[in-house]
This record gives structure tokens, C-alpha cells and sequence, in this order.
């Protein structure tokens, strides 16, 4: 009994650090690339050539090695992305993921059981206009990338600028947040490599819709949305059910003579018992369940 005791708190112990060692690497704006592995950043920007003007994501294997990201090369196209392997190559079918790249955070890619998955946001205006997310599927066979499902398209006319995962209670599958141009929050679920939704969540109240982010804290049980105004929204969430509600508004008078300023990038420190919330000027800390910053 020890014995399996004592490997199953192995297992559990190896399958954690697997699941935190998936963000290790981020790829992001002109070229940019930093290695969280050590447990400090590394700037390993020699390595990458991406040029994005916001809408990218990067996966890394169980050991924290960069797997995949998406990204693009050209600053000027707006409507579409590659996925590329860690030797910077696009993967085998991997050009022209539709996603649109002006989004605040318009990409995600997330391991399923046997694939790969990315989620985009999506706009295109020829020959008609039509907005969605975008589901495509990746397969590694041998150490070769190649996109099996490509650009499967969710029509969703209300969704906004973000969408942001958090790891189901399961440890399997994962919850897909975004919001909507009308003010909610809805929700997808990627479980057996499957795409299910969108669901609509009614009971998270209602958010100021537009321009902004959304951050989840470390452990998934609280979510904050910044849209350009000077209050974020901050939730609780239920990561076996799905279920949201309305926690808390924090707010704070941002507003100046520049355009625009408001609340927008939004993160939790590691023990989310803090928030960060940037304008376009300024970084504010707010210490969760308190009034002030």
C-alpha cells in the first residue's frame, strides 16, 4: 500500500509540473521571446522572428521545452496566422490560420488527450462579413506537426477581443472563456479532443464590452475583465460545473487627457491574492478584498 501510495503521489507530482510547464514560453510582438523555465524570465528573442500585433499563443512540452506558437511574420495582415514548430517552421498545413490579429487576445493553443487545439477569433469582410471562433486541430506523429482540421469555423457574431482557458476540475479538459460585444461572458469546453459550445453564461452580470483583456488566477477559481473603463470585474468561477458569478467591481478614477485610458492588460500575482490591472501609461496593484490600490 506505500508502495502505490508513494507512486501515485509521484504521478500526481509529475502530471502538476506537466500541466505548469505548458506556459513556460512566451512569444509575443516584434520578435520577442522569454523562457520562464529557471523560474526568471530569459530573454531567448535571438531564437524567434514572429512579428505580431497581438493575437499570438505559444504551447511547451512536459518539460517545459517551446513546442508550438502561433504568430505571423507580417505586421500588415490582419486576418490570418501560422503555427510553427520550435525550429521556427510553419507545421505541415499550418499557414493561414483565420484569425483576426488586432484581437486583444484573439489566440490559444491548448493540448488535448491525442492532439493539439487551436481556438482563434476571427473577422472577415469579403465577400460578406462574418465573425466567429475558429477551431483548428493539431497532430504530432514522430516529431512531425501537421494540421489534420483547419479553420473549422463557430459562427458567433457577438464575440468580443478576448478569450482566455482554464484546466476543467477534471485535470483534463479545459473551459474557453470569452465575452461578448453585448456585455456577457460565454464559455466553450474542449473535452475529448472535442469542441463543445458556445454556452452563454447569464448569471456573471454584466461586463463593459469592447477593447481589453481577461486573466484567470493561477489556480482558476477567479477571473478579471479590464475593458478600457476604470472598474474591473472580477468573478468567481467553478471549474468542475462552469458556473460564474459576480464577486466584486474594483475601480479607481484612471481617467486623464489620453485617449483610451483605461484598464487594460490584467493578470493575478502567483498566490492570487493581488491583481495587476495597465493602463497605457501606468501599472496598478490591487489587493483582492480591499477598496484601495
Amino acid at each position: 500500500m506505500k508502495i502505490l501510495l508513494s507512486i501515485l503521489c509521484c504521478l500526481l507530482l509529475f502530471y502538476s509540473n506537466a500541466q505548469v510547464n505548458y506556459g513556460n514560453n512566451w512569444v509575443f510582438g516584434d520578435s520577442v521571446q522569454l523562457d520562464f523555465t529557471s523560474g526568471s524570465p530569459i530573454n531567448v528573442s535571438n531564437h524567434y522572428f514572429g512579428r505580431s500585433v497581438e493575437a499570438t499563443s505559444a504551447i511547451s512540452d512536459s518539460m517545459g521545452r517551446l513546442d508550438l506558437f502561433i504568430s505571423s511574420t507580417d505586421f500588415q495582415n490582419n486576418y490570418c496566422l501560422n503555427i510553427y514548430d520550435s525550429t521556427m517552421n510553419i507545421i505541415n498545413n499550418g499557414d493561414s490560420i483565420v484569425c483576426y490579429t488586432s484581437c486583444a487576445q484573439g489566440a490559444i493553443l491548448l493540448p488535448g488527450l491525442n492532439y493539439f487545439h487551436a481556438i482563434t477569433l476571427y473577422f472577415q469582410s469579403m465577400p460578406t462579413i462574418e465573425k466567429g471562433i475558429a477551431h483548428s486541430i493539431i497532430e504530432k506523429n514522430n516529431g512531425t506537426y501537421n494540421v489534420v482540421v483547419k479553420n473549422k469555423r463557430i459562427l458567433y457574431n457577438n464575440h468580443s477581443e478576448q478569450i482566455i482557458a482554464i484546466r476543467h476540475g477534471n485535470g483534463r479538459d479545459w473551459w474557453i472563456l470569452g465575452s461578448t460585444t453585448k456585455g456577457n461572458i460565454y464559455e466553450l469546453l474542449l473535452a475529448n479532443d472535442s469542441l463543445y459550445g458556445p454556452f452563454l453564461q447569464s448569471n456573471a452580470g454584466q461586463l463593459c464590452c469592447g477593447m481589453g483583456t481577461m486573466a484567470a488566477s493561477l489556480n482558476g477559481d477567479k477571473i478579471v475583465a479590464g475593458f478600457l473603463e476604470n472598474t474591473l470585474l472580477l468573478f468567481s468561477f467553478d471549474r468542475c460545473s462552469g458556473n460564474i458569478t459576480s464577486t466584486d467591481t474594483l475601480s479607481y478614477n484612471i481617467f486623464g487627457s489620453i485617449p483610451l485610458d483605461g484598464f487594460y492588460g490584467t493578470s493575478f500575482s502567483p498566490n492570487g491574492t493581488k491583481l495587476y490591472a495597465s493602463t497605457l501609461d501606468s501599472l496598478f496593484q490591487f489587493e483582492i478584498g480591499r477598496a484601495h490600490v
